[in-house]
Formats: C-alpha cells, sequence, structure tokens
C-alpha cells in the first residue's frame, strides 16, 4: 500500500471514517473492494502529488460508493480534491427486488463518475452533477453516446445532488418530504446483521432431525471424513478451528452432546430451528444471540438495498438468518 510523508498509509482515512461515525461493523467489508483501491489510489496520484497542477480522474466501477454507509470517508475526499463531479448511475441490479440489465456482463450496479479538479486552489466540497441511465443495455450505451456535459438549461437531464461531504450521492426518491423523514436506523439505533451459517445442515425443520445430524458428523471418527461431513469451506471454521469454552469438533468422541437446539427465523414467515454452536456457523453474531428474550421483538428490513413488492419490514420474536442484500436485524425491546 502507498504510503504518504505523515506516515500513514492513504487508505488509513478511508478505513477510519466509517468507524468515527459508528458504522455497523459488517458494513465496513464492503470497503475492501479492490475498486475502492483504485479509487483512493488514483486521489492519492492525480490530486495528492502537487495539489496546484489540474487533473481529472474517470473510472467506471461498482456504484456502491456512491451511496453505501462505509464509504463516507471515500466520498468525501472525492469531493474535497474535486472542483466538480459528474456521477452517471447506469443501474444494473441483478440480484435485487428491482433487476434491470446492466452494461457488463455481472450483477452488481455501476456508474462513471468523473472528478475534474482545474490547479487554481479550492475551499470546501465540490458540486455533484447526477444524471441516472435507464433501459436495456443496447438502450444505455446508445444513450451515452449522446451524453452531453451538464448545463444550467431547463431541459438539462443532469441534477445536482444536495449532501453534505459524504452523504449518499444517489438522490433519494421520493422528494424532500421522504427524505425529511427519520429512518428506520435513527428510530432503532441498535442494529446487528443476522447469522450466517454458511453450511444448510445446521438448520432443519425439528429438533430430532437436528439431533440425528450432529450424531451423524461426530459418529466419523476418522479427521477426512468428519470435515466433509461438517462441509468444510476453503477459508473460515473448520473442524479444528478453536472457539472460546468449547472443545474443537475434531475432538469430540462418539456420543458427544450438541450445544443447545432452538427456534431460528430461517426466512420471513419460515420458523425452523438451529443448533446454537458458534463452531458451526460461519458468524454467530453473539450480541444478536444476547438480546434474545421472551420480550424481545425483531424487525427485519433492508437498509442498503431497494425495497420491491411485498412487505417493507417483518416481525419476528427469532434471531434470524442474514440474506443476501438484506442488511441488519433491528431489535426492539419490548
Amino acid at each position: 500500500m502507498l504510503h504518504n510523508p505523515r506516515g500513514a498509509a492513504p487508505y488509513d482515512d478511508i478505513l477510519k471514517a466509517p468507524k468515527d461515525a459508528g458504522v455497523i461493523f459488517s458494513a465496513q467489508a464492503s470497503l475492501y473492494n479492490d475498486y475502492a483501491y483504485f479509487w483512493r489510489w488514483a486521489f492519492w496520484k492525480v490530486f495528492e502529488q502537487d495539489p496546484s497542477k489540474s487533473g481529472v480522474v474517470s473510472f467506471i466501477t461498482a456504484s456502491s460508493w456512491l451511496s453505501g454507509p462505509a464509504f463516507l470517508g471515500l466520498r468525501r475526499l472525492a469531493r474535497e480534491h474535486a472542483d466538480e463531479m459528474w456521477v452517471i448511475d447506469l443501474g444494473g441490479e441483478g440480484r435485487g427486488a428491482r433487476t434491470e440489465q446492466n452494461v457488463f456482463a455481472i450483477q452488481t450496479p455501476v456508474a462513471i463518475v468523473t472528478l475534474y479538479r482545474n490547479g487554481k486552489g479550492k475551499k470546501g466540497y465540490c458540486p455533484v452533477r447526477y444524471r441516472r441511465i435507464t433501459g436495456t443495455t443496447a438502450e444505455k450505451f446508445a444513450a451515452l453516446h449522446k451524453v452531453d456535459p451538464p448545463t444550467n438549461a431547463a431541459d438539462d437531464p443532469w441534477t445536482t445532488v444536495s449532501v453534505d461531504a459524504g452523504g449518499t450521492l444517489i438522490p433519494e426518491a421520493g422528494g424532500a418530504d421522504w427524505t425529511s423523514m427519520p429512518a428506520l436506523t435513527d428510530v432503532f439505533p441498535y442494529q446487528q446483521p443476522g447469522v450466517m451459517a454458511n453450511r444448510s445442515w445446521p438448520i432443519g425443520p425439528s429438533e430430532a432431525v437436528l439431533a440425528k445430524r450432529w450424531d451423524a458428523l461426530i459418529e466419523a471418527t476418522g479427521g477426512d471424513e468428519r470435515a466433509k461431513r461438517f462441509v468444510t469451506p476453503t477459508t473460515g471454521r473448520n473442524i479444528h478451528t478453536s472457539v472460546r469454552g468449547l472443545p474443537t469438533l475434531s475432538t469430540l468422541l462418539p456420543g458427544a452432546q450438541h450445544q443447545p437446539i432452538v427456534r431460528f427465523g430461517f426466512r420471513p414467515f419460515d420458523r425452523q430451528w438451529i443448533i446454537n454452536d458458534p463452531r458451526l456457523l460461519a458468524l454467530e453474531r453473539p450480541r444478536l444471540w444476547e438480546s434474545q428474550s421472551d420480550k424481545q421483538v425483531y424487525l427485519t428490513t433492508f437498509t442498503m438495498s431497494a425495497i420491491g413488492e411485498g412487505p417493507a419490514l417483518t416481525v419476528t420474536a427469532y434471531v434470524c438468518r442474514r440474506r443476501v442484500n438484506t442488511d441488519p436485524l433491528v431489535p426492539s425491546e419490548r
């Protein structure tokens, strides 16, 4: 990683910003996407080597940095360096509730972002001009051939995004009345992402089924066979992983008792059972389990993905599984 004269890596300011702002840890994982490093390197190379010089940085990358809660440091840095910022949002979500065609053979939304600096010195954060292009892949390419720079004309398809330094750069739908309403995460500030098992067998329709699956695991006395039944990933926990307070799975003898089998919110309105054993789960979310009680109510919703048809949130009395493209469980003690 590049280093600057202050002795800190340039990417440190990107990592520090969400921590200082209290962004949940699971959201911060998105900062380690390769494209974010390329953006930070470009700022360092073009804008920070000689602040008196003009420069242009323009990439087409995943658009998540424009609105993701963990990227507020990257957005702030971009607007500190540039005199003007243009965003062409091409969309292309292929996995959420509102899918559309992408300009690439991927399922991740993308955007073309261009930053300009004239080298004359600047104060404050640069303005942001935004334009959304929709349609099929062919229609998006055709529209890109006709894109003109932003103007101040009444019929200009570009809009000005009015946000603070680290705010989202994708305009909110619904207008000022909608954006003035409090976010669910403001009303329920304690948030936790759901449990990630990364294997299906510790979750089942009954206690008896899970007890049989557990017995099948520990009846395998050979290490290779037990690892196979465990469903060992290429990274993460395996039968030799040490978890505080529990012996490793590789040392258990046939007949060893399993940890408690408890109710689990597998999907909305789909109550299953789970072996509540951190050795079997990729991310067990201990703080979430600590919040469990007979008075607890959990709200599950999307906070970083578009909501399509169906309920905006669901209510459950059980700890739930984290689902793809969903964000935190928001517990509320009643």
